[in-house]
C-alpha cells in the first residue's frame, strides 16, 4: 500500500468509528420517546378492554380471569339477557370462551378477529351464520343448540375441533367435518342429518349421538374403533352388524328402533349398558345376550303395538 492510499483510508476508518457511535446515540435518543409510544399504545388497549369488561357486566354478562393490571379475560357469558350486539366483544383479544343463553344475537361477526378463541356456545340464540367464524383456527369446542344454523361449510378448514354439540338445530351435511380428525365428541340429536359417511375417517369419535334423525345406516361406524358411547334413539337403524368389531363400546342407546336381532353385539365384551326399549327385539334374545355379555346392564321393554 502507498503513502497515498494510506492517508485516503485512515479518514475513512475514523468516519466509520464516528458514524456508528452516533448510530448508538440516535438509537438511544430514539428509544424514549417509541418507548414511550408503545406505552401509550398498550394503555390504550388497556383502556379499551376495560371498556368492554364494563359493557358486558352492566349487560348482565359475566367475566372471567381478569387482572386490572394486565386485562387477560379469557371467557365471557351471557345468560338470559337482551343482548343482540356482540361489537363491544371484539376488543377483548384474549378471549378463548364465549356463552351465550337466551339471547338475542344472531350476528357473530364481531367475533371474526378474536383469533384466540377455542370454544363456543350458542344456546337458544337466533344464530344462523357460521362464516365469520372461518379463521379462527384456535376453534376446538362448539356448540349450537336451538339456533337456525343449517350449514357447517365455514368451519371445513378448522381442524383442531375436538367436541361439536349439535341439538335442534337444522344441519342436514356433514361433509365439512370429513377433514376433522380429532373429534372426539360429536351430537347430533335432532338434526336433519341423514348421511353418516362423512364420519368414516373420523377414528379418535369417542362419543356419537344421531338420535332423532333420519340415519338408518350405521355402516360408516364400522371402523371408529375407538367409540366408546352410542345412541341413535328414534331412528330408522335395523341393522346393527356395523357394529361387530367396535370392541371399545361401552355404553349403546337404541330405544325406538327399528332393531330386532342382537347377535352382532355378542363379542362387545367392554359393553356395560344397553337400552333397547320399544324395538323388535324378542325376550329371547334379551336373555340370549345376557349370557354372552354377563356384566352388560340390560334393560328392555317390549313394543306395545298400536
Amino acid at each position: 500500500m502507498d503513502a497515498n492510499t494510506e492517508k485516503t483510508a485512515k479518514p475513512r476508518l475514523r468516519w466509520f468509528r464516528f458514524s456508528l457511535r452516533t448510530l448508538l446515540i440516535v438509537v438511544t435518543v430514539l428509544s424514549v420517546p417509541l418507548g414511550w409510544v408503545g406505552w401509550r399504545l398498550q394503555q390504550e388497549q388497556v383502556r379499551r378492554e376495560r371498556a368492554a369488561i364494563a359493557w358486558v357486566e352492566e349487560m348482565g354478562g359475566h367475566v372471567s380471569d381478569q387482572s386490572w393490571f394486565s386485562v387477560r379475560v379469557c371467557q365471557v357469558s351471557f345468560h338470559t339477557v337482551k343482548v343482540s350486539d356482540l361489537s363491544p366483544l371484539a376488543e377483548l383479544k384474549n378471549l378463548k370462551e364465549i356463552y351465550l343463553y337466551n339471547t338475542q344475537v344472531s350476528d357473530l361477526s364481531p367475533l371474526a378477529e378474536l383469533t384466540n378463541l377455542e370454544s363456543l356456545v350458542f344456546y337458544n340464540t337466533p344464530v344462523n351464520d357460521l362464516s365469520p367464524l372461518a379463521e379462527l383456527k384456535n376453534l376446538e369446542e362448539l356448540t349450537l343448540e336451538n339456533t337456525q344454523v343449517s350449514n357447517l361449510s365455514p368451519l371445513a378448514e378448522l381442524k383442531n375441533f375436538e367436541v361439536l354439540w349439535l341439538q335442534n338445530t337444522p344441519v342436514s351435511d356433514l361433509s365439512p367435518l370429513v377433514e376433522w380428525r380429532n373429534l372426539r365428541i360429536l351430537r347430533l340429536f335432532n338434526t336433519q342429518v341423514s348421511n353418516l359417511s362423512p364420519l368414516a375417517e373420523l377414528k379418535t369419535l369417542s362419543y356419537l349421538d344421531f338420535g332423532n334423525t333420519r340415519v338408518s345406516d350405521l355402516s360408516p361406524l364400522a371402523e371408529l374403533k375407538n367409540l366408546k358411547w352410542l345412541q341413535f334413539e328414534l331412528t330408522q337403524v335395523s341393522d346393527l352388524s356395523p357394529l361387530a368389531e367396535l370392541k371399545n363400546l361401552e355404553w349403546l342407546l337404541l330405544n325406538n328402533t327399528q332393531v330386532s336381532d342382537l347377535s352382532p353385539l355378542a363379542e362387545l365384551k367392554n359393553l356395560k349398558s344397553l337400552r333397547l326399549h320399544n324395538t323388535q327385539v324378542s325376550d329371547e334374545q334379551v336373555q340370549k345376550l345376557r349370557q354372552a355379555l354377563p356384566n352388560c346392564e340390560i334393560l328392555h321393554s317390549i313394543r306395545i303395538p298400536e
